[in-house]
């Protein structure tokens, strides 16, 4: 899950945040990790982005290994 402190940022980037949900939840592929949801918490004013699960980590640490 990818948190994002959504009150903190400023009118460009709330739509910058939205654009890329919507541009992750319109990519369907084997190469890429799937959207699965995204919702805003009302108590911390978080974003959350909620992803597939990936069982071997990130590119970056997959890399660095």
């Amino acid at each position: 899950m990818k948190e994002i402190n959504f009150n903190s940022l400023k009118s460009d980037d709330k739509d910058g945040a939205l654009n890329e949900i919507r541009l992750l939840a319109s990519i369907k592929s084997q190469y890429i990790v799937q959207y699965m949801d995204a919702f805003i918490d009302e108590k911390s004013k978080y974003l959350c982005i909620i992803m597939e699960f990936a069982e071997k980590g990130d590119l970056n640490s997959l890399i660095k290994s």
